[in-house]
């Protein structure tokens, strides 16, 4: 019986192009795509934390133990949330009641060396008692309610 005798080229076998019609890449550039893109992913992911965290509105709770005005504007007792937006100095404070805003004020926020104890200070006014600064708890600084900039012992080095 003949034996058949197969006669193959070797250009053929020798390049996985000839294989295919389209190449493909080799494994080191398959991982180096996949670990380029994983980077991107990262770093796009990262950029977006950041600057959603950079346009968050700060706030901080308020409790009133009695009515009392914030410049000028009345404020029932009750317990607030403050808000307001940027890292100041001049800064527009929001008083919400549950979802609805019941004051809108111009604030100052100034910087304390050390970390404040929390509270509000209040001054009595014309009778009544005016909220004049929010002391928000365990931060390196102090708002103080009005468009003119206050004085502190603290903030002016004394």
């Amino acid at each position: 019986m003949p034996k058949h005798i197969c006669v193959c080229s070797k250009a053929l076998h020798s390049s996985p192009a000839a294989f295919s019609r389209f190449p493909t890449l080799s494994g080191e550039m398959k991982d180096a795509m996949k670990s380029r893109k994983i980077w991107t992913s990262l770093v796009l992911g990262a950029a977006m934390l950041i600057s959603m965290t950079a346009f968050a509105a700060e706030k901080e709770t308020v409790e009133t133990q009695k009515a009392m005005t914030v410049n000028g504007n009345p404020l029932p007792a009750g317990k607030y949330k403050v808000t307001w937006d940027g890292s100041g100095p001049g800064v527009e404070l929001k008083f919400l009641k549950g979802k609805n805003v019941v004051a809108t004020v111009p604030a100052q926020l100034v910087n304390q060396k050390t970390v404040v104890a929390g509270g509000i200070v209040t001054k009595n006014d014309n009778g009544g008692v005016a909220l004049t600064q929010i002391r928000p708890e365990g931060k390196k600084y102090i708002l103080n309610i009005g468009a003119e900039p206050v004085q502190t012992a603290e903030s002016s080095g004394k």
